[in-house]
C-alpha cells in the first residue's frame, strides 16, 4: 500500500516522533489494541515542532503533551489516506519489535485465574456472571484489581472469595427485589458486612473491597455501577440494606403510617400538631403502609417553600413532602407506600433543568399517580418576566416524557429564563386550602 511508505517515510524523518510511536508501540504490546493516549513529559523542541506540525495545532511550550490515539489515526487518514490504520503502520515502523510479548500478559493473568480457578467454585450461583464480567473487562473496569492481583494474588482471591459468598445472603434476592411486599425488612450494611466478613467496614465505602462489592451489586440487579452515594444507597436498599447517610432521609407531614396492624407512634404524635418530621430510610422500612390524608400528597422540590407552605398551612389536616432536589432512597421508599395506597402525587418544583429533571423522574416511577401542580406552561408565563436567564446551554439534550411536563420545558427554552418554586407559595398554599 502507498500510504504504508508515506507514512512510514514521514513518522522516521528525523527523532520529533520516536517517543511517540515507542508510546503508541508499548500500548498496543500491553492490550493487543491501540486505545487511550500517549503523554510525552518535558517534550524536545524536535518533539514539539514535529507534533505541531502533525496535527496543525500549537503544542509548543508545553511541560507534558498528550497525544490521543483516536486523534492520532483520523489526523494521519486526513494527511495519508483514509485507509490508514495505526496497527499496521506499527508493523512497518518496528518491524521485528512490532511483537507482543510471550506468554500471558499482567492483564491477562487475573482473568485466566479466575476462569480455572475461582468460577468453578461458584458455577450456577450467584456470583458466576460478576465473575465472567471481571474476566470480559479486566483491562480497563478490574484493572486495578487485576494489577493488584499480579503482586498480592492472596489477598484478591481472599477479597473475590468473600464477596462471592456473601451475595446469596443478601435480604433480598434480585428476583424479590420490585415484588411488592416481598422484600422483607432490610438490615444494615455495616450489620451484614460484620455478618459475613467479621469486619463491618468491609463492605462500606470508601474502601477498594466496598467498591468491589458495589460493582457485584450491580451486575446481581441488573444495574449500572453506581456514580454517586445517593445511587449507590438506592442499589444497596434494593439489596435490602440499609447504608445510613443523610442521603436517607426526607422531610414529611401529615402521613399516616402503619406498622404491622397498628399506628406507627411517632408519625402519630407529630400528626397531632401539624408538625413536619424528619424520616430515616430506616424508619420508613419499617412501615407496612403510608396513606395521605383525602388522598393526596404535596410535594414540593425546596426545603424553603416546604417550610413556608407548612407553616401557612398549619391548620390543614394535609399530607406534605419535601424532596429537597434529590430522589433519594427514603423519598423512594415513601412514594412506593403511597402510590401502593393508591395516593395521588402532586408535585411543584423550580421551573428549571433540575426540577423537571425531578418531575420526569417521578413521573416515570409512578405515571398513574403523578400530577403536576402549579407546575405547567400556564403557570410558568405568569412568571417568566421576573427572573434572570438561566438554561445552560449543555441541558438542551433534556427530554422528557409527560406532556405536561414538555410543554413546560418548551417554554422555558423558548424564554431563556426560569421559575424559582418560592413565586407560587401563595397559589399552592391556596391549592392545599381548596383542593
Amino acid at each position: 500500500m502507498i500510504w504504508v511508505e508515506e507514512a512510514l517515510e514521514y513518522f522516521k524523518n528525523g527523532t520529533g516522533f520516536t517517543r511517540l510511536m515507542d508510546g503508541i508501540n508499548d500500548i498496543y504490546i500491553r492490550y493487543d489494541r491501540c486505545f487511550g493516549a500517549v503523554r510525552l513529559s518535558r517534550p524536545s523542541p524536535e518533539e514539539e515542532n514535529a507534533i505541531s506540525v502533525f496535527f496543525k495545532r500549537d503544542y509548543y511550550n508545553q511541560a507534558l503533551i498528550r497525544i490521543g490515539l483516536a486523534d492520532f489515526e483520523r489526523q494521519a487518514q486526513k494527511l495519508f489516506s483514509p485507509e490508514f490504520k495505526l496497527a499496521e503502520l506499527l508493523e512497518a515502523y518496528f518491524g521485528k519489535r512490532y511483537s507482543r510479548k510471550p506468554g500471558p500478559r499482567v492483564t491477562n493473568i487475573f482473568s485466566i485465574h479466575i476462569e480455572d480457578k475461582i468460577l468453578p467454585k461458584y458455577a450456577g450461583k450467584a456470583a458466576e456472571p460478576w465473575l465472567r464480567e471481571i474476566c470480559t473487562h479486566v483491562k480497563r473496569v478490574y484493572r486495578f484489581w487485576s494489577e493488584m492481583f499480579a503482586h498480592e494474588p492472596q489477598k484478591v482471591e481472599r477479597t473475590l472469595t468473600v464477596i462471592c459468598d456473601a451475595l446469596p445472603y443478601l435480604p433480598v434476592a434480585p428476583e424479590r427485589a420490585d415484588s411488592p411486599g416481598g422484600r422483607g425488612k432490610a438490615v444494615r450494611l455495616s450489620e451484614f458486612s460484620r455478618e459475613r466478613t467479621g469486619d463491618a467496614e468491609t463492605f462500606c465505602l470508601p474502601g477498594a473491597e466496598a467498591k468491589l462489592f458495589l460493582r457485584a451489586l450491580a451486575k446481581l440487579y441488573g444495574r449500572q455501577c453506581p456514580t454517586s452515594p445517593e445511587d449507590a444507597s438506592a442499589l444497596y436498599y434494593r439489596a435490602g440494606l440499609l447504608s445510613g447517610g443523610a442521603l436517607n432521609t426526607v422531610t414529611a407531614r401529615g402521613l399516616i403510617a402503619r406498622r404491622g396492624n397498628a399506628a406507627d407512634e411517632a408519625s402519630a404524635a407529630y400528626d397531632k400538631t401539624n408538625e413536619a418530621y424528619v424520616l430515616t430510610l430506616e424508619n420508613i422500612d419499617g412501615f407496612t403502609s403510608v396513606e395521605a390524608y383525602g388522598g393526596k400528597v404535596f410535594i414540593m422540590e425546596n426545603v424553603s417553600v416546604f417550610s413556608a407552605v407548612s407553616e401557612r398551612a398549619r391548620d390543614i389536616k394535609c399530607s406534605l413532602l419535601c424532596a429537597s432536589g434529590e430522589f433519594n432512597p427514603a423519598f423512594g421508599r415513601l412514594l412506593d407506600l403511597l402510590s401502593a395506597s393508591g395516593a395521588k402525587l402532586y408535585y411543584s418544583g423550580d421551573m428549571d433543568f433540575n426540577g423537571l429533571c425531578l418531575a420526569d423522574r417521578i413521573y416515570l416511577a409512578y405515571p398513574k399517580h403523578f400530577v403536576p401542580w402549579r407546575y405547567c406552561k400556564a403557570d410558568y408565563e405568569r412568571f417568566n418576566a421576573e427572573y434572570d436567564p438561566f438554561l445552560p446551554e449543555h441541558k438542551k439534550d433534556l427530554g422528557l416524557h409527560n406532556e405536561d411536563l414538555a410543554a413546560l420545558l418548551s417554554a422555558i427554552r423558548k424564554q431563556g429564563r426560569v421559575v424559582s418554586q418560592s413565586a407560587l407559595i401563595p397559589d399552592l398554599v391556596n391549592d392545599i386550602r381548596n383542593l
